[in-house]
């Protein structure tokens, strides 16, 4: 979801996934991030809404999101973390 300068939200993404393992959730994520990139290379999410799957949050690290807050797990991501 994108929310405007009027906080307003616009779904742009979502994914659908047959199995949960980091390397189906990083896939999809790669993509988003280099098709945004291309239009704003300084592009990086603030927030992800995703279930409390420990796959999500390690595809989010893999990728490489700068991501401060992932809501529906509650969980920081460590920066400093190796995930990959």
């Amino acid at each position: 979801m994108v929310i405007d300068q009027h906080r307003n939200g616009i779904p742009v993404a979502w994914f659908i996934h047959e199995r949960q393992t980091a390397d189906d959730f990083a896939a999809p994520l790669r993509m988003l991030k280099d098709r945004v990139r291309k239009v704003k290379p300084e592009w990086c999410p603030s927030c992800v809404f995703i279930d409390d799957c420990k796959a999500e949050i390690k595809a989010i690290g893999c990728v490489g999101f700068c991501v401060s807050q992932v809501s529906g797990a509650q969980r920081g991501l460590d920066p400093n973390q190796e995930w990959c």
